[in-house]
């Protein structure tokens, strides 16, 4: 499996230009456009990378590695009544590099994040109807195949 790595603010550039990939190119396949996007400017995306409740984990590009191809993000609810939840959120993988296990790797890195974080005994995944057919099945098997061991691992019902 190819390894996924978190990322630091230093890689806020890197990011933003994958994201803006992202929501450009898939529109319908995530919760903001280009317009409403939170990564709309390079401070928001290094303040999410600084964020303790937050990670971004991405995977170079083999040719390129100045260049991010696949990305998944977690997030921690930080209200005390919720802060055993926490969200995987914005994964994909562009497209030439699509069916090489990316997307599992970036989803399979945010769960195992999630276990480092205490008491969190609920990792959600939210995947849009109207996005890429493939790609959304694709991050749903990923998630499945990740979430149920790490949850077995843990006690945790999925």
């Amino acid at each position: 499996m190819i390894c996924a790595s978190r990322l630091a603010r230093k890689d806020a550039g890197l990011l933003y230009l994958l994201r803006r990939e992202a929501i450009s190119g898939e529109p319908t396949a995530f919760g903001s456009s280009p317009a409403d996007c939170r990564f709309r400017e390079i401070g928001a995306v290094e303040e999410c990378l600084a964020d303790a409740n937050r990670a971004v984990f991405a995977i170079a590009d083999p040719v390129d590695p100045q260049r991010l191809v696949a990305m998944a993000g977690i997030s921690r609810e930080t209200r005390a009544k919720q802060r055993h939840r926490s969200s995987i959120w914005g994964v994909y993988v562009s497209p030439a590099h699509r069916g090489r296990g990316f997307g599992r790797s970036v989803v399979a890195a945010c769960v195992d994040h999630a276990s480092t974080w205490p008491k969190i005994e609920w990792v959600t995944l939210s995947v849009s109807a109207e996005g890429e057919a493939d790609e959304s099945a694709e991050i749903e098997d990923s998630y499945d195949a990740v979430s149920e061991p790490a949850c077995k691992n843990r006690g945790v019902s999925r």
